[in-house]
């Protein structure tokens, strides 16, 4: 799989998760009582994924590639970097709604409940733009060389713990109910 598919494909994941959790929180506001593990383990992953392996490499290699093989894209490439970096602020805003609610209980719902929403909603609007303006222009623009320098720096670049996403999402796609994941049913 190249690289472009590679994204493609984690953000297929990322979308996939965002509608978990958005099912879990359906779920609590109608009464359910939390699963606070399932919780904690799809936030590590919407809190971590996008820091540690997506957006570093998209900010590292694509994104001044492809605004070195067509200027235009300047403008698009600096707006999903900027959201990047916004998405990094509503992170910490997530993940100390997440702690006061434990903390709290439903009294910190409320607030938890409409952070994690507004975090999805941004980064679904994220990934579109990229599905829909950025991966298009990308296939478009960069020669097979450029590719292939892309899936060979992707491929070494080891400082990102792909392995630990996989291992975490397939923990998670066990644990979370149909039709998001597994609903427990043994492996």
């Amino acid at each position: 799989m190249n690289t472009l598919d590679t994204i493609h494909e984690e953000h297929a994941t990322m979308l996939a998760i965002y509608q978990a959790l958005g099912h879990l929180l359906d779920e609590i506001k109608a009464g359910a009582t939390p699963d606070w593990k399932l919780l904690a383990t799809l936030l590590d992953y919407v809190l971590r994924e996008p820091e540690e392996l997506h957006h570093p490499r998209e900010d590292r290699y694509l994104f001044p590639m492809l605004s070195e093989r067509e200027p235009a894209s300047r403008a698009l490439v600096e707006r999903l970097s900027s959201q990047h970096d916004e998405g990094r602020e509503q992170m910490g805003a997530l993940a100390a709604a997440f702690i006061r609610y434990q903390s709290r209980g439903g009294e910190g719902f409320e607030t938890f409940e409409r952070t994690a929403r507004r975090y999805a909603e941004a980064a679904v609007a994220h990934i579109a733009l990229e599905e829909h303006d950025l991966l298009p222009l990308a296939r478009k623009v960069l020669t097979a060389t450029d590719l292939a320098e892309l899936d060979r720096l992707y491929r070494e670049d080891g400082a990102q713990p792909a392995g630990e996403f996989r291992e975490l999402f397939k923990k998670l796609a066990h644990r979370l109910p149909s039709p998001y994941g597994f609903g427990g049913r043994p492996r």
